[in-house]
């Protein structure tokens, strides 16, 4: 997929394309999750894309291939509830962050929202870091521990409290679901959306 953004960040395969006058990089499938995941949330809330399956095209070309029409696709990785809220503009529903509440302030309340959220019958897209903590820690020449930077996005779509664990849709796994324990990859701790109407 290409990116296309007014800004410069920190993405792999990015130059200053001199005539558009903006940043231009190239991401693999494994640097989309944030359009993966807003998928899946789209789908579950009855959202009809053009079924362009005769021209080779699938659901998430539909919606990637919306998302370079609104120069948003430099957005996923830079802004992304706004760059979903604006691919999701034509549709319906709005992308809402369920952790900006005040009453949420513990990993418990965090949880708990999310489980909420899924006893609601809603996809809950949730960020976390893949160089966290099961994941062997990094250090700088000095020996300083890195803090994880490795952002990654998955659909969490059930929990499972006798084992300690979240079912999610991992773009990055061959597999449908999988499953990752409370507290690993600093799942859950960043901020969280769910689709709600407008």
């Amino acid at each position: 997929m290409i990116v296309v953004s007014d800004r410069k960040v920190n993405l792999p395969a990015g130059h200053l394309d001199s005539n558009l006058g903006k940043y231009v990089y190239v991401q693999d499938g494994g640097n989309t999750c944030q359009s993966y995941t807003l998928l899946g949330q789209m789908v579950l809330e009855g959202v009809k894309f053009r079924d362009n399956i005769d021209a080779g095209r699938k659901l998430i070309h539909e919606l990637t291939r919306l998302q370079y029409q609104m120069g948003e696709t430099g957005n996923m990785s830079t802004n992304t509830i706004n760059a979903y809220n604006k691919s999701l503009s034509d549709f319906g529903p709005k992308a809402t962050n369920i952790m900006d509440k005040e009453s949420i302030k513990t990993t418990e309340d965090k949880r708990n929202a999310i489980k909420e959220q899924l006893q609601k019958g809603k996809i809950v897209n949730s960020g976390m870091f893949l160089d966290a903590s099961p994941a062997e820690p990094k250090y700088d020449k000095d020996g300083k521990k890195l803090e994880p930077n490795k952002g990654h996005r998955v659909n969490i779509v059930g929990f499972d409290d006798v084992k300690g664990e979240w079912i999610v849709n991992d773009s990055n796994k061959e597999g449908e679901l999988t499953r990752y324990p409370y507290g690993d990859y600093e799942l859950m701790n960043r901020w969280s959306t769910v689709l709600e109407k407008k």
